[in-house]
């Protein structure tokens, strides 16, 4: 499998959460998750591919720069529209490239450093940065509607995947 058809497949599983997902829900404070919601969660995770598809032709990307939408993190339905917009992105626009990632390497004052990067470098961080999140959707989940079924490896890492599968007699 490659990258578009990891982002995809990921996609799919968020896809499946959102449609499925009430508003009152998705936006209610959990404390498991340190008071954060499942909207914040879902939203921190498109916000870093929307960071790949807006800032990669600059050659720069920050992270540290996403829009922290919060029409996403209340609506459901604007989450599902963002990653429609993804979507049609990685379909049309995606290409590799270097990139140099600025990050920021103080919390007191403005500092940043650049790295040398790729743009499916990148592509790669945020896929398994989704799943970390969508592991922690999953656990809030359980809490804010517990009646909610996820797909079976909704936050689970691809190697746990297929380590899981080895180990089933």
């Amino acid at each position: 499998m490659q990258l578009p058809e990891a982002t995809e497949e990921l996609f799919s599983n968020l896809r499946h959460y959102l449609a499925a997902m009430d508003e009152t829900a998705y936006c209610m404070p959990i404390e498991a998750l340190s008071n954060s919601t499942l909207g914040q969660h879902t939203r921190h995770v498109i916000e870093f591919f929307q960071c790949i598809a807006e800032q990669s032709d600059s050659g720069v990307l920050s992270y540290d720069k996403r829009p922290r939408d919060h029409f996403i993190e209340e609506s459901p339905k604007a989450a599902l529209v963002a990653l429609e917009n993804i979507s049609q992105w990685v379909e049309s626009s995606f290409a590799d490239r270097h990139l140099l990632l600025q990050v920021s390497v103080s919390e007191t004052s403005d500092a940043t450093t650049l790295i040398p990067t790729t743009c499916l470098r990148e592509w790669n961080y945020a896929l398994e940065h989704a799943i970390h999140h969508m592991a922690m959707i999953r656990i809030g989940a359980k809490f804010a509607t517990p009646d909610l079924a996820l797909p079976e490896n909704f936050g689970v890492g691809y190697a746990t995947i297929k380590y899981r599968k080895g180990c089933v007699q």
